[in-house]
């Protein structure tokens, strides 16, 4: 449970070094496998980053259910056993911002575990390998980080990079959005060195809004419904 907390907190995940530190268990093989068996059970997932190999290895929770319970149940309990929850409560909470970072980070989840339908609604190659990579700069440093919530590394010479993206409506890249992508895709090559050809690849709740921002830089995009389409 511990371990399920301090993960939660850190919305792009944990390293196991820093994890094992906050959680003030032993730094020996018994932590190790007690993440191995919640990943078994489900509970979370593991990450490398791309070009890490082994190393750099990071944890999120992977139970939708945990993180609602985390988010919402647990700091509700007293008002929930009193049974004082007014019809619409849970309506109304969801116009608060909490509410659409839990949702982002259940939609993750969701994305994660159908990775197989995401490269077949792209049409990649079968033999892509899949990944994430980040980029946390060191404190005090002027550098920009980065997240790249997944990406598919193609037999071709070519990375195709996914952003999700959790909203309650078709969603609709402004200038500042795709600035953000762009230079999140300028890190992203930066930092790899590769030379390989980058497509952006959008993964959404509803579509997308048509922009002319939309149209200059999204190669294609996945939606939720196409997560659960037989391949």
């Amino acid at each position: 449970m511990e371990l399920i907390r301090i993960i939660a907190k850190h919305r792009y995940g944990i390293g196991q070094s820093e994890l094992i530190v906050k959680s003030k268990l032993p730094d020996g093989g018994s932590t190790v496998h007690k993440l191995h068996q919640l990943e078994e059970a489900g509970f979370i997932t593991s990450l490398v980053p791309y070009g890490h190999k082994d190393k750099g290895i990071y944890y999120l929770i992977d139970d939708e259910y945990s993180l609602f319970y985390l988010y919402w149940i647990e700091s509700n309990l007293r008002t929930i056993a009193k049974k004082a929850v007014n019809q619409g409560f849970w309506l109304s909470q969801s116009s608060r911002s909490a509410w659409k970072g839990w949702a982002g980070l259940a939609f993750e989840s969701v994305c994660y575990k159908h990775i197989d339908q995401i490269r077949y609604a792209l049409n990649l190659d079968p033999g892509s390998i899949v990944g994430t990579w980040r980029y946390f700069p060191k404190s005090k440093s002027d550098q920009e980080g980065a997240q790249i919530d997944l990406l598919f590394d193609r037999p071709d010479q070519t990375i195709t990079i996914c952003e999700i993206k959790c909203s309650d409506s078709a969603f609709a890249i402004d200038k500042a959005y795709a600035q953000n992508l762009l230079k999140k895709m300028e890190i992203f090559r930066k930092y790899t060195r590769t030379k390989k050809q980058l497509f952006l690849s959008m993964v959404t709740t509803f579509g997308l809004k048509p922009t002319m921002y939309s149209e200059e830089i999204v190669t294609n995009q996945v939606t939720l419904e196409e997560l659960f389409k037989e391949m």
